[in-house]
């Protein structure tokens, strides 16, 4: 990664470090000329003038050990010096220490040029510390040297960017990261491809898709300098995203020539994408590179082979490596043992068959001792570190046993293919089996972690981060799984939101309602605690700091508010409303009194299971909360003098306003003490259009004229001034209903007439009711209008509707009426043939109505001379009905209506 900038640094330190070390005795006073002319018997100027490997030849790995340890020494007595310290000095150390690889003399003498002389730290020493801090993976230190340095320079050069960049991507502040790289790019540098590289793979494994497919298509192969580590970032990034084939064309077109890094990472993609023909390719054509391979590449071209199922193939490869003197670890030796059918009759076979019984025995009840565990954990560490997640599972494996009956507590039930671990190895094979693949070795060692109390939960958080989060591992079954297990383990869940997120989708209210408790106990603690450390700093002023202000306790990571309103809604969509009005009194026995907003997020949820229920159930809806369990909700939040807000009023009009006249007028109670307050500002929700046409329906009812029309000038001030916001239908229909039962019927079919210019349309049952009003008063002028918007707009007159009118006109003694309403009855339903249509003459009830009508309308006619009308609809009545049908009958009959036969039962 850093091999080209290293011989850089490696150069810069031999061409200053050499004059100084030759001119200072000259150039300065010979007290401060040498702070230290020899180490552990080599001179200043030899280790100054020969590389590490030159070092290693001449003086012997003995002697360099010798100058490694001694080198701390000299740098405290350079410290330490009376008459002051050389930065030049520091920086000859900096650089024998680099030849030695003594590292803590490196980072010691950096942080001493860092705080005393910062002007004096060049690039070469930079780019040596940068190389340290990213193999020990020291995120914090990067961040700290990154924040330290950029003040130096008017404009931060870019290496002193990756400090910052890197540093955060180690620490997981993949956004702390990307705003350091804008700062870069802002000062005018290009993105360098391992900067490129690290960010990618980053985002990758963060499950981040787009954002790492976003930076893939701003690099190009071709373009740059390239190094082997920044391709394999590049092509592990691409297998991470499931696309092979963006990773294959990435390397041929980066016409980089197969190294042992860039090998065993095509091979992981592969394996990892189940992609066999382009494995067995790179297999079949690796030999024409020359690679020269350590015994890592080799497992990994094993497991290769063993996933393409080209066992014979193992033979060779291991004779390969024999041949090449490397070494057979503990993963080639699992190799071997898993494909011993394979290599029978090698010397493969019997060395591993000529293993004595008891010694292997002895070696598998030590690997199941705690002693062997806690020898093994920090090796499997430093491979998981490593991205080594093959070996590092395999190593696992050997402390994964079955779960058996002994080990579960009384009355619990063994599942199936169960494993379990030692608590102390528990996360770290989760992190194996994760980086593996293994997600079935997961799901099984959840198993034990969700029935055995243990030391699990760094485990379990670990199952529910990575199955949680988006990517290809996703399993939201897996992580709600591992969150109910933390519960059942007793540990404190500190991603709370994800937690509650989980139980909601899962239905989960028991461990809702457990977590809740827990996060508000935990807050309220938190709380008392800050205000005992308070009262105590004012106590304590002389008194010493650490006892006024004490650690803090961890605290879960999650927004109270938004804990308290996700537990509310899974407590309602679920039916338990009992619970949420629970979880209400919990927040009061807590002194954190309920407020509007956690009110309304009850009624909101409320209100969204009864448009459901009625979605899901169309011909036979089903109310889940009634207007006796929206009263109640409502009573608890009066009681604690929660004040009404508009959000409030728009959740509980449907649902108070099916109810009885009381909870009726608790809806438009509530919409006064919403907008009594006529500073618009203070509360900008405005109600939706359905919450309105409720409110004006109960303010017909229950309210005045006037405060119906307050109501829908208020309702069409809410629909601002958007050209798509059209006046509901609803609401004029209401507002003129309500004017012609109070008498207004010239302002009614006023306002009829605007109808369609302020809502689109008519509405066929506001027609009906303005028709039936104009024909009591006999305007004639108003019926004519209204017939025509009758017949303009399609409206067919119904039976019931026509039956009514006729009566009216014959008992206004309107003939005119009379016909007009037999026409529009007949043009909606007689064809041209004369035939009924739509109208079921079988039902008792219809013929009656529709004979009676008939006469009725003939009657009318007849008796106020319209004889040729009255010839007319006789004759169509007949051709419809029959003559019997309007045969005479006694005037009595005419003037007052038959008795309505009853339908059967």
């Amino acid at each position: 990664m850093w091999t080209a900038c290293r011989l850089t640094a490696l150069q810069q330190l031999r061409r200053s470090r050499g004059p100084i070390a030759r001119a200072v005795a000259a150039s300065a006073p010979q007290s401060q000329a040498r702070a230290f002319t020899h180490v552990a018997g080599v001179e200043r100027d030899f280790l100054l003038s020969r590389s590490a490997k030159e070092l290693r030849v001449e003086l012997g790995v003995a002697q360099v050990a010798r100058v490694q340890r001694a080198l701390g020494r000299e740098l405290d007595d350079v410290l330490s010096r009376a008459e002051g310290v050389v930065p030049e000095d520091v920086k000859d150390l900096f650089a024998a220490a680099q030849k030695t690889k003594a590292t803590p003399v490196m980072l010691r003498a950096f942080d001493f040029m860092q705080e005393h002389f910062p002007n004096k730290v060049d690039f070469a020493m930079l780019g040596e510390v940068f190389r340290l801090l990213l193999r020990a993976r020291d995120g914090a230190k990067m961040v700290e040297v990154y924040e330290s340095t950029r003040t130096r320079f008017p404009s931060a050069p870019e290496m002193v960017y990756r400090f910052g960049i890197v540093g955060n991507i180690e620490l997981g502040e993949l956004e702390a990261a990307a705003a350091i790289w804008q700062q870069m790019l802002e000062s005018g540098h290009a993105t360098p491809n391992e900067v490129s590289s690290r960010l990618m793979q980053a985002y990758a494994r963060a499950g981040d898709r787009e954002r790492a497919l976003e930076i893939f298509g701003s690099v190009d192969p071709q373009v740059g300098q390239w190094h082997e580590s920044s391709i394999d970032r590049v092509i592990l990034s691409l297998g991470v995203l499931k696309e092979p084939q963006m990773a294959f064309d990435f390397y041929v077109n980066s016409s980089m020539k197969l190294n042992g890094g860039t090998l065993m990472a095509l091979l992981s993609v592969c394996v990892n994408n189940n992609c066999h023909q382009q494995a067995a390719d790179i297999l079949a054509n690796r030999k024409r590179f020359d690679l020269q391979l350590d015994a890592r590449a080799y497992n990994r071209i094993l497991v290769t082979l063993e996933f393409l199922g080209h066992h014979s193939e193992i033979l060779d490869v291991l004779e390969e490596m024999k041949a090449g003197g490397v070494r057979f670890d503990s993963l080639t030796r699992t190799i071997i043992k898993r494909n011993l059918e394979h290599l029978e009759g090698t010397s493969f076979a019997a060395e591993s068959a000529a293993e004595p019984d008891d010694v292997a025995r002895n070696d598998r009840q030590s690997a199941n001792r705690k002693s062997s565990g806690f020898l093994a954990a920090p090796r499997i560490r430093e491979l998981l570190k490593l991205k080594e997640g093959a070996q590092a599972a395999a190593l696992v494996d050997e402390f994964v046993k079955p779960l058996t009956e002994s080990d579960l507590p009384e009355g619990a039930t063994l599942v199936p293919g169960a494993l379990k671990v030692p608590p102390f190895l528990a996360k770290d094979a989760v992190s194996a089996y994760i980086m593996t693949g293994e997600h079935e070795k997961v799901a099984a060692l959840l198993q034990t972690f969700s029935s055995v109390e243990g030391n699990f939960g760094h485990a379990l958080a670990e199952i529910m981060v990575h199955y949680g989060a988006a990517g290809p591992d996703k399993n939201e079954e897996v992580a709600y799984a591992a969150t109910k297990a933390l519960l059942f383990q007793g540990r404190q869940i500190f991603r709370v939101d994800d937690a509650l997120m989980l139980f909601r989708k899962f239905q989960d209210v028991e461990s809702t309602k457990t977590l809740f408790e827990q996060v508000i106990d935990e807050f309220v603690a938190n709380k008392q605690e800050q205000a005992a450390v308070a009262v105590a700093s004012e106590d304590a002023a002389g008194n010493d700091e650490q006892q006024a202000n004490p650690p803090r306790r961890r605290s879960p990571q999650s927004n109270i508010g938004r804990v308290i309103n996700m537990t509310l809604q899974t407590f309602v969509e679920n039916r338990e409303l009992e619970m949420a009005l629970g979880a209400l009194e919990h927040l009061d026995s807590h002194g954190m009194h309920p407020n509007a907003f956690n009110y309304a997020v009850v009624f909101s949820a409320m209100r969204d299971q009864n448009t459901r229920s009625s979605k899901l159930r169309a011909k036979k809806p089903v109310i889940v909360y009634s207007a006796d369990q929206f009263e109640r909700v409502w009573e608890g939040m009066r009681r604690r003098d929660v004040a009404v807000n508009k959000s409030i009023v728009g959740n509980v009009c449907a649902g108070l306003g099916s109810g009885n006249k009381r909870q009726r007028l608790l809806v438009l109670e509530a919409y006064a003490d919403a907008t009594k307050d006529t500073d618009t500002t203070k509360d900008k929700y405005v109600l939706p259009p359905n919450c309105y046409t409720i409110l004006l329906q109960l303010t017909a009812q229950e309210g005045t004229p006037e405060e119906l029309n307050a109501v829908f000038e208020q309702a069409v001030q809410s629909l601002g001034e958007s050209p798509s916001g059209r006046v509901q239908r609803d609401w004029v229909a209401t507002l003129v209903t309500n004017l012609t039962v109070h008498g207004e019927a010239d302002a009614a079919h006023a306002l009829f007439m605007q109808m369609k210019e302020q809502t689109g349309s008519y509405a066929y049952d506001t027609l009906i009711t303005v028709l039936r009003t104009a024909a009591v008063q006999t305007d004639r002028a108003k019926l004519a209008q209204l017939f025509e918007v009758l017949e303009a707009n399609n409206f067919r007159l119904n039976l019931q509707d026509s039956y009514e009118l006729v009566h009216v006109a014959r008992d206004t003694n309107q003939p005119l009426l009379a016909l007009d309403v037999m026409r529009a009855f007949e043009a909606a339903h007689v064809n041209d043939q004369g035939e009924l249509r739509d109208v079921k003459i079988a039902d008792g009830r219809n013929a009656f109505k529709l004979r009676t009508m008939y006469r009725v309308a003939l009657n009318v006619c007849e008796n106020n001379g319209q004889w040729k009308h009255a010839l007319q609809l006789r004759e169509r009545a007949a051709k419809l009905l029959g003559e019997d049908a309007v045969a005479d009958r006694p005037r009595a009959y005419t003037n007052a209506k038959e008795e309505e036969p009853q339908p059967s039962e």
